[in-house]
């Protein structure tokens, strides 16, 4: 029903179009001569352009942003931040865009703390591993870890040499060992603390391994 009726120059972009990335990320204004002249930086297509980079996530507790590479989630520094702003906002940005480019990205993703607490699951550089059922699946980011184990996980392997250890800070006592081992795997499951309520205190006189187990 408007066919021509609409004189002025239409664009129509969607919601992911970056338009001023060919402008260094500053808009372009029009003088009082008609002639074209660089304008306001545009952060949000800066931002736009980040994610297209990188998969990331805000924590809404520390602010920290977590970004997805290599299997895992690592906590991105601020001056890395800047320095994506720095590298490509075109002419270089002064001090405080850069502060506020960075200021910008943390409001955007944000996620709960306890998104990064992942209590039946470990992630290897394999797979992840399931605790429960011991089978490995594919990494994945919707896992929110912040490490990864840097080594593979076997199903049939063995630890020998842990084991040794074991029995050797024991006195021999295989029951003593299990208990060692039993504990030492409640420590880094990440359970729910409430569940044992215990402690274990280890002590000797000295050069007794007490060191080398924690």
């Amino acid at each position: 029903p408007h066919y021509g009726k609409i004189t002025s120059p239409i664009q129509i972009i969607g919601e992911d179009t970056i338009r001023t990335q060919k402008n260094g990320f500053y808009e372009v204004v029009f003088g009082a001569d008609g002639k074209p002249k660089r304008g306001k930086p545009n952060f949000d297509d800066l931002v736009k352009w980040f994610k297209k980079k990188y998969e990331f996530v805000t924590l809404e507790d520390t602010a920290a942003t977590l970004v997805y590479e290599k299997d895992y989630w690592f906590d991105m520094p601020s001056t890395r931040i800047k320095a994506f702003a720095e590298d490509n906002f075109t002419p270089t940005p002064t001090t405080s865009m850069c502060v506020e480019f960075e200021q910008k990205l943390k409001r955007k993703n944000i996620v709960p703390r306890n998104s990064t607490v992942i209590t039946d699951k470990l992630n290897f550089i394999n797979g992840i591993m399931d605790i429960k059922t011991g089978k490995l699946e594919p990494h994945s980011s919707k896992y929110k870890f912040t490490y990864i184990i840097p080594h593979p996980y076997e199903p049939k392997g063995d630890c020998p040499k842990f084991k040794q250890f074991l029995l050797d800070v024991a006195c021999g006592d295989k029951s003593l060992a299990t208990l060692i081992a039993e504990y030492a795997g409640y420590c880094i499951s990440g359970t729910d603390p409430s569940l044992i309520q215990k402690c274990a205190l280890l002590y000797g006189d000295g050069s007794n391994g007490i060191v080398t187990g924690k």
